[in-house]
């Protein structure tokens, strides 16, 4: 009978969910950037406090990984660090008419 290949699970399961925390903080941000259009500041910071928190989670995270395995995470880390400082001004409106 033959076997499953099961080699790899350990590391593959770490990193789907640190890309499923990617994707949920990004979203975050998206709907930071959103409340700010809307002149909604208090949940526009309650969702970039949320959004900072999982990319300090996810940093804690890769601290326990090897190097090879982190890699491709500390580019999407500085880009979601990014995002969140990019939200925490107001978008100037839109005066092109």
């Amino acid at each position: 009978m033959p076997q499953k290949d099961t080699s790899g699970i350990g590391e593959r399961v770490p990193r789907e969910l640190i890309e499923a925390d990617f994707a949920i903080a990004f979203s975050l941000v998206e709907m930071a950037q959103d409340e700010l259009r809307r002149g909604n500041e208090k949940l526009a910071l309650e969702l970039r406090l949320k959004a900072d928190h999982m990319l300090e989670d996810i940093k804690g995270r890769l601290l326990r990984m090897t190097v090879s395995q982190k890699e491709p995470f500390e580019l999407r880390c500085a880009e979601l660090g990014a995002a969140i400082a990019a939200a925490e001004t107001p978008a100037e409106p839109d005066t092109t008419g």
